[in-house]
């Protein structure tokens, strides 16, 4: 998980500067695929909708798929200042705002529910079978065609016949389908080092399908005991 704590002294004004810092760190944190939450006080009056500040704020926000979760004041004069940002598929999340005592600004707590559910709904995808294209045949079929037996003498009939016939072959021998790609759940076990080691296994493999040496083959049995 990614956490960003930011904080800007109140006492002046906030200037571009402060908001082209922030667009950085945002562009910056979009590279992680991760969990991210920015935590913080702004000090900023983001319960004034109209302010200049606040349409600026929102409007990175939403260039970057973020959601402000604090939406009640966070300090004694009534402003909303303090910040808790996740990204916007990041729905499994409590903010609880306590009243100001000690200090000036709000206690927040905020709990996160980091096993969030990274599967995603099956769409239906139409696509070709090329599995199970056969080459020879779709040959045979092409040199009995129109198209190389009998082609029309003029240019645009000739286009024509072009796209039919090979529009035809192809739905017969390579006919369109529709098919649900079945959707993965990311294993919590699953980290950059195993994506790695798998990534060197499958380049191994390939190596020792490609020359099929006694060298490549020890290569690839040297990394899986080592992999164990």
């Amino acid at each position: 998980m990614l956490v960003i704590v930011a904080y800007r002294p109140g006492s002046t004004a906030p200037t571009g500067e402060f908001f082209d810092d922030l667009a950085d760190v945002l562009e910056c944190a979009a590279t992680y695929a991760c969990p991210m939450i920015l935590l913080g006080n702004v000090n900023l009056h983001l319960d004034v909708a109209d302010d200049p500040h606040t349409v600026k704020w929102q409007s990175l926000l939403d260039s970057h798929g973020l959601v402000q979760h604090v939406m009640t004041p966070t300090d004694r004069e009534g402003h909303t200042l303090d910040v808790v940002v996740t990204r916007s598929d990041c729905s499994n999340i409590d903010v609880r705002i306590e009243t100001p005592t000690m200090s000036d600004h709000s206690f927040i707590m905020t709990s996160v529910d980091l096993l969030l559910d990274h599967r995603h709904s099956a769409t239906t995808v139409r696509r070709r079978t090329w599995r199970n294209f056969d080459f020879d045949n779709f040959s045979n079929d092409l040199c009995q065609s129109e198209l190389l037996c009998d082609p029309p003498t003029d240019a645009a009939s000739l286009v024509t016949c072009y796209n039919e016939t090979l529009q035809t072959l192809l739905d017969k021998h390579a006919p369109f389908v529709d098919i649900k790609p079945r959707a993965h759940t990311n294993a919590p076990w699953y980290d950059r080092q195993c994506q790695q080691a798998k990534a060197a296994t499958r380049c191994l493999v390939r190596l020792y399908r490609r020359d099929k040496t006694d060298r490549s083959r020890e290569a690839y049995a040297r990394h899986s005991v080592r992999g164990m």
